[in-house]
């Protein structure tokens, strides 16, 4: 069998782009996840600072709405004083009452959605995660891949430097038989 050294370069050559190409491929997909990894991140930061603050509003809404219904039992001890007093007080407190129902049934309805939302941007975080984790370990396979490959290269090399010493002996050797004819 005769042996072509150029074929055996352009083998060379594709297997040695065939691994950058890949392992340039698996570098700009981790490199994209980690930058998506990052955003959500600074979603989750905003949607927490969000929640937050609408906690510290609720707090304060629940600090004035305690002080109102302290205002009003005070108000009931001087009822039988001031009936038509407390008749205009009493309404004030029902339209109180009905402000802070809306305003608690307004914080329940963002308290699910910013649950829900914190539950989707964990899913999205672990998806992510899982992704980074399964490139990293085909990029770690490339490179394993890339390092055989390579490894069968320097082998091959090594055989077709012995080859080519056994043909310049031949030659050599053909050289004397045909100077001793």
């Amino acid at each position: 069998m005769d042996f072509n050294f150029f074929a055996f370069t352009l083998i060379d050559i594709s297997i040695l782009g065939i691994g950058v190409f890949a392992w340039v491929r698996l570098w700009r997909a981790k490199k994209a996840i980690e930058k998506r990894f990052d955003a959500l991140q600074e979603d989750y930061n905003i949607l927490q600072a969000d929640h937050d603050a609408l906690r510290a509003d609720y707090d304060a809404l629940r600090e004035d709405y305690d002080t109102l219904r302290e205002e009003h039992v005070a108000l009931l001890q001087k009822y039988s004083a001031l009936l038509e007093a407390h008749s205009a007080l009493q309404e004030e407190h029902n339209a109180l009452r009905e402000a802070h129902k809306a305003l608690q049934q307004e914080f329940k309805n963002y308290q699910a959605f910013a649950e829900r939302r914190h539950h989707a941007l964990q899913q999205e975080f672990a998806a992510a995660r899982q992704e980074l984790g399964s490139t990293q370990q085909e990029l770690t396979a490339a490179q394993a891949e890339l390092a055989a490959t390579q490894s069968e290269l320097a082998t091959v090399r090594e055989e077709l430097a012995a080859a080519q010493a056994e043909l310049t002996t031949v030659r050599e050797e053909l050289a004397d038989t045909q100077t001793e004819l």
